[in-house]
């Protein structure tokens, strides 16, 4: 049974196409609002685009018709007499490339990857001949990331080393180092452990310079999975604890618990099992914290392999099943996979082999779904969907974290100008 580890997928989309964090008040609800007295224009097209990405998560479904009819009002402007204005002309054409590039954005999560390349490459063609140069290379990492999730690693470096060098043009750190990332991710699947080290490191050190805590938390995770990779474990053991102390202090949870797990993973390679138990146990504790179930299903598993190694069988079995129970309810075929492979291991070990046979024909069954096309369309929905929430939360944690700062230096601001003017009248 492999140990799952938990790093950044390259869905880093949301970085570039989401919308400013929102006010106290609620951003669907402005939205809305807006939508109801917009006049039918450029504005109106913006504000339901927008209110469809506030629904991405909720109801893709939902997020996909506000986005059309977007489409659909900005096609109507280019062909009324309005297109005459150029100014009218290219902000609406500007619409469309954003709404395009967000159509392909749904279409990526619900595993439509064909029609999710053609919604992109028409937000590249209208980008292009705009000379909107942002969105261009936003779009261009956009289809990096779907050619990487399809495996074709050759074009995934062809569109993230275009988004880069546009980038670089441009003078976009922040997007810069998205794209260093990505680029160490497909060398990390290629198991180039090398250039993926150049890669994460040279994003690691920009997002540093940048102030980017909760990115470089992630950098240095990903550093760690490739010595993990590497199998230098005291290695991967040095950066997982650095990036636990930097999530821990940046109070992001779930990259916490991913962190945990992949320590608790290195000791197990390691065959240190208390060590890998008690970050086992850390790890689980923490996901269940924040209702993470996804993970939930991992530390489970991993729980049990331990307690299977150690031959204490009535507690494995139990961690086991309840894994078990949990990735078919989540419909996480690795994890059924994997906890269907452990039982039928325990079971052979403790001579009840009918069990033993019957997980193994489970084992076998979800082994097999996963080289599916349409079967594995189902686990990469649900692994990209947790993915990408996770890179949302971290933004938005970033984003509060920005104005955590700023105001707390505007009130030092204020205390020295306070006690400047009091000097100032005991003087007088």
């Amino acid at each position: 049974m492999s140990r799952k580890l938990f790093q950044l997928a390259g869905a880093l989309l949301l970085f570039i196409l989401s919308q400013p964090a929102s006010s106290q008040i609620s951003k669907a609800d402005s939205l809305s609002a807006l939508i109801k007295t917009d006049k039918d224009d450029t504005n109106k097209v913006n504000h339901l685009r927008e209110l469809g990405w506030e629904f991405m998560f909720q109801n893709t479904d939902t997020a996909i018709i506000l986005c059309k009819k977007a489409l659909e009002l900005a096609t109507t402007i280019l062909t009324s007499p309005a297109q005459k204005n150029p100014s009218i002309n290219r902000s609406t054409q500007r619409a469309l490339a954003k709404i395009y590039g967000n159509l392909g954005a749904y279409d990526f999560l619900k595993s439509e990857y064909k029609t999710s390349l053609e919604y992109y490459f028409k937000a590249i063609d209208i980008s292009e001949s705009l000379g909107e140069k942002n969105i261009a290379a936003s779009t261009y990492n956009n289809v990096g990331i779907v050619f990487r999730n399809q495996g074709d690693h050759t074009l995934a470096l062809e569109y993230y080393f275009k988004a880069l060098k546009l980038n670089v043009e441009l003078g976009n750190k922040v997007k810069i180092a998205q794209n260093l990332n990505n680029l160490g991710l497909v060398y990390y699947d290629q198991q180039d452990h090398k250039k993926a080290l150049e890669y994460f490191d040279q994003a690691m050190r920009l997002n540093q310079n940048l102030g980017n805590q909760a990115v470089v938390a992630t950098n240095l995770n990903n550093i760690g999975n490739v010595y993990f990779a590497k199998k230098d474990y005291p290695k991967a053991l040095e950066y997982y604890f650095k990036s636990l102390k930097l999530n821990d202090t940046l109070g992001i949870a779930i990259e916490s618990a991913g962190n945990l797990g992949n320590i608790g993973a290195a000791y197990h390679k390691n065959n240190d099992l208390p060590m890998a138990l008690e970050y086992y146990q850390k790890a689980l504790k923490l996901n269940q914290e924040i209702e993470n179930t996804y993970s939930i299903a991992f530390n489970l598993g991993n729980i049990g392999q331990i307690y299977s190694e150690e031959k204490n069988y009535k507690e494995a079995e139990e961690y086991l099943m309840q894994a078990l129970a949990i990735a078919k309810e989540i419909g996480s075929l690795e994890a059924i996979k994997e906890n269907n492979e452990a039982l039928s291991k325990l079971y052979s070990e403790t001579n009840r082999f009918e069990l033993a046979f019957k997980h193994y024909q489970d084992f076998t069954a979800a082994k097999d779904s996963l080289f599916n096309d349409e079967k594995s369309k189902d686990i990469g929905r649900l692994e990209m969907r947790h993915e990408i929430e996770k890179v949302e939360r971290e933004r938005k944690l970033a984003e509060e974290e920005k104005i955590r700062t700023a105001t707390k230096a505007r009130k030092r601001k204020n205390e020295l100008q306070y006690s400047g003017m009091f000097v100032g009248l005991l003087g007088i």
